[in-house]
């Protein structure tokens, strides 16, 4: 057998797994082939990968040196969790008898493209199995990604608003009435730009004069008109 063209296309994780079930057989004292257990924490534990124990699987039995004789059932829950069993086909000197499938292999070719096909199923079949649990998990709906706003991203810059643009700063004045180089005009100057406080400054003006002084005054403005 170790000269076969089947095992000689094994890889080093399909031979790992023979190794793991013939430990298994060992320890059940060469009674029970063909219920034999392999757990992923036992493959795990020998230093293959989570991700490789399927392919590796699927490819010993391809090439003929393991029977799966009960296919297991994986479950969340322990208690409807099922293992898988197996048979070594070339296992001496136990129940059932060898049956020795490996030796249907003639060429290294040949052993060669089953192992292949072997691997290339069971990563398929892995990559169906996750995306049908993301589904699952994402209720059936498509997940899409969310992208920021335009507010958020940053391109589009928020602009005054009409009120806080139309109100500007107060004017500011100092002390000596400057601000920004120019002094401010007098409180009577701005005080006499207005007419109705032009009127009242003359007729108190007036009210000062004597009744000859108003007199001409009055003589004054008739001519004028």
């Amino acid at each position: 057998m170790l000269e076969s063209p089947a095992y000689r296309m094994l890889s080093k994780t399909g031979l790992r797994v023979l190794a793991l079930l013939e430990v298994e057989l060992a320890r059940r004292g060469g009674e029970g082939n063909g219920r034999l257990v392999l757990t992923y924490k036992d493959c795990v534990g020998s230093g293959i990968d989570r991700h490789a124990i399927h392919p590796a699987l699927l490819e010993v039995q391809a090439l003929g040196f393991v029977e799966c004789t009960e296919k297991g059932h994986s479950a969340e829950s322990a208690e409807r969790r099922r293992p898988s069993r197996y048979r070594l086909t070339y296992a001496r000197f136990v129940e059932p008898p060898f049956t020795d499938e490996w030796r249907g292999i003639k060429t290294s070719a040949h052993a060669a493209k089953i192992a292949a096909e072997a691997r290339k199923g069971a990563r398929a079949r892995e990559a169906a199995k996750r995306a049908s649990n993301k589904k699952r998990l994402s209720g059936g709906f498509a997940t899409i990604s969310v992208g920021e706003t335009p507010t958020e991203s940053g391109l589009v810059s928020v602009g005054k608003t009409p009120t806080t643009a139309m109100v500007g700063k107060p004017p500011l004045l100092s002390k000596s009435g400057v601000r920004g180089g120019e002094r401010s005009a007098p409180h009577s100057a701005v005080a006499s730009s207005s007419p109705l406080v032009a009127d009242q400054d003359q007729s108190a003006r007036e009210g000062e004069l004597t009744q000859v002084e108003l007199n001409a005054l009055a003589t004054l403005r008739g001519l004028s008109r």
